[in-house]
């Protein structure tokens, strides 16, 4: 699953718009089900490739996660974020 994620990661940027908007929300539901902190962590990493609106709240919701690598992951994906403010 992991391994996944990561080629997930890779091809994002290239995927059309209503391809991400779609794998974007999956990912979103996804992170909010999965118990383990490693998972989640790598959920949030992909999550970071696509550039929807759904992922980046699904990001700055995982700042949020009660373990602080989960949080740790969203900090530094919200801060390489195009939009970062």
């Amino acid at each position: 699953k992991v391994k996944q994620l990561g080629e997930l990661r890779g091809r994002a940027p290239t995927l059309p718009p209503d391809e991400q908007q779609r794998l974007s929300t999956e990912l979103a539901v996804e992170l909010q089900r999965e118990k383990a902190v490693v998972m989640r962590a790598e959920i949030v990493r992909t999550l970071s490739a696509f550039s929807t609106q759904q992922a980046r709240a699904a990001i700055q919701l995982a700042a949020t996660d009660p373990d602080p690598y989960v949080r740790r992951s969203a900090c530094v994906a919200l801060s390489q974020s195009p939009d970062a403010d």
